[in-house]
């Protein structure tokens, strides 16, 4: 059994197929590793991988137009639920934020001006439980006005490694 906990929220892996969590608050989280069958001593990897996504950039100017929308895929063959995506403004404040589910092999799109940002630029943060790989994700900022479009892909936050 794998579980881990944070607080009150706790997500059990019973079937172990690495499931994760979206950590609520920037506390101390523990994993609990237990072996259910017989007295016999196992071996057991433990790897920790944060799944957030993140973009740096869009940009929302109403008058000429522009605004940025975020495509999101599910390369998992289920729905995945609890996708929580957040648009930050230039001075780093949350915007607004929504919650999405994604069929499977499905495409979701959320459009920046729907999240509250304020006019300028500011960045996207995806939010998900599922294993790296499973959400990929992509900004396109967009004028139908000017006819001018660029893209900020997501990327995933690598730490450092350390034995």
């Amino acid at each position: 059994m794998i579980g881990s906990t944070a607080g009150d929220e706790d997500t059990e892996d019973l079937d172990g197929d690495g499931d994760g969590f979206v950590a609520t608050a920037t506390q101390p989280h523990s994993t609990l590793i237990s072996h259910l069958f017989g007295a016999a001593g196992f071996t057991c990897a433990t790897i920790i991988q944060e799944t957030t996504l993140f973009s740096p950039w869009f940009f929302r100017e109403p008058a000429n137009g522009y605004d940025g929308f975020i495509e999101i895929r599910n390369n998992n063959a289920a729905t995945v639920n609890g996708v929580v995506v957040t648009a930050f403004n230039s001075n780093g404040v949350a915007a607004g934020s929504t919650t999405l589910s994604i069929p499977g092999n499905g495409t979701a799109l959320v459009q920046v001006s729907t999240l509250g940002a304020a006019t300028g630029f500011g960045s996207v943060r995806i939010a998900t439980p599922q294993r790296p790989g499973t959400i990929v994700a992509n900004i396109t900022t967009l004028s139908g006005v000017t006819g001018l479009s660029f893209d900020a892909p997501f990327t995933r936050r690598v730490s450092r490694i350390s034995e």
